[in-house]
């Protein structure tokens, strides 16, 4: 693991993520309803490790859109497939596939 991302950020980060994931994909949670301090609340890790640092709480606010709305990328990208009935996107490398 290098230094500049050790297993504390890891596992801030980590917890962060599956929050973010369990809340879009289980629950439907709106992204508008998502607060990063009720997620803070609920992880003492991520907690520690944002403290009361804004740029540190402003870096999470952004990484939180960035998964939410990667989680939505990939299922209007899945959906879009299914309708169509074509199999899943993959990038075009040639000779890969």
């Amino acid at each position: 693991m290098s230094p500049a991302f050790d297993d504390r950020k890891q596992e801030a980060y980590g917890s962060f993520c599956n929050y973010v994931i369990d809340a879009k994909v289980s629950k439907d949670v709106l992204f508008s309803e998502l607060n990063l301090d009720d997620i803070l609340s609920e992880d003492e890790n991520l907690l520690k490790f944002v403290g009361s640092d804004p740029m540190k709480k402003a870096l999470m606010k952004h990484a939180m859109r960035l998964v939410y709305m990667t989680l939505v990328v990939i299922d209007e990208e899945r959906r879009c497939f299914e309708d169509q009935g074509l199999p899943p996107a993959r990038p075009y490398i040639p000779g890969a596939f």
